[in-house]
């Protein structure tokens, strides 16, 4: 009888599991390209779109909270190794007041670096992605084709091993 107890847990933990993973490739398949967006810059709200990217070239996007500590980590490996993402552009976004963005942004330094950081003003962002966990990270190739995608933390060498797979 506890033989059985055992194999039907573990037939049911299984299927939860594949379930889950399932859902998981659903949303991505969903995700496959970038979502057309608005965001606002920091300097003057004006509106970034989807058009506002650098055409033709790698997107890194990481939606973040600047309390968050995986968001934290996160921003001081791209910092660290910053010289590597050459020729990717890179925009993190958050749905904080503006304040609270911008002394992220200059805590990390990133307005000296090349990172476009914004504001989800009109709090969206579950429009264009299906995620619960931050950090979300989603990295695309050059035609604007999903490559990777991350919640939480991302290892540093994971995302330069997705780019330079897909040059």
């Amino acid at each position: 009888m506890k033989g059985l107890l055992v194999l039907v847990c573990s037939v049911f933990v299984f299927i939860s599991g594949a379930a889950f993973a399932q859902d998981k490739m659903d949303t991505l398949k969903e995700s496959k390209h970038i979502p057309a967006f608005v965001f606002y810059t920091l300097k003057d709200s004006s509106i970034f779109t989807k058009d506002s990217l650098q055409s033709n070239t790698p997107l890194l996007f990481i939606y973040f909270n600047s309390e968050c500590d995986h968001c934290q980590y996160e921003t001081k490996q791209i910092v660290e190794y910053i010289k590597y993402f050459k020729g990717i552009q890179i925009v993190m976004v958050s749905r904080e007041p503006q304040s609270a963005i911008i002394a992220f942004r200059e805590k990390y330094h990133l307005v000296n670096l090349p990172i476009t950081v914004l504001q989800d003003g009109a709090n969206k962002m579950h429009d264009y992605f299906d995620f619960s966990y931050i950090p979300l990270i989603r990295q695309y190739d050059r035609k604007g084709t999903l490559i990777g995608a991350y919640s939480e933390n991302a290892h540093i060498l994971d995302l330069l091993g997705n780019f330079d797979e897909h040059r």
